[in-house]
């Protein structure tokens, strides 16, 4: 009896007390979009020459640094 009671009038209490208002967010969307770079950032290959190999006579094809950084080999069609 004292069980039900308690049971009922905690069921009253959670009917009976005063709801919350949640506050919305107000959130602009532009401000979720990423800050992308410039697309002259993004260029896929250097825009000025540091250093020049010469001794081929064709276009590279492929370029192989040694892990120790000391050599590097390249390839092309002309040799």
């Amino acid at each position: 009896s004292q069980y039900i009671r308690e049971r009922f009038e905690r069921c009253l209490d959670l009917y009976l007390c005063p709801r919350t208002r949640k506050k919305r967010i107000n959130i602009d969307p532009e401000t979720l979009l990423p800050k992308l770079p410039k697309p002259r950032d993004l260029q896929p290959f250097p825009i000025m020459q540091s250093m020049v190999y010469e001794g081929h006579t064709d276009k590279v094809i492929s370029v192989s640094v040694d892990p120790t950084g000391q050599w590097i080999v390249s390839g092309s069609s002309d040799r």
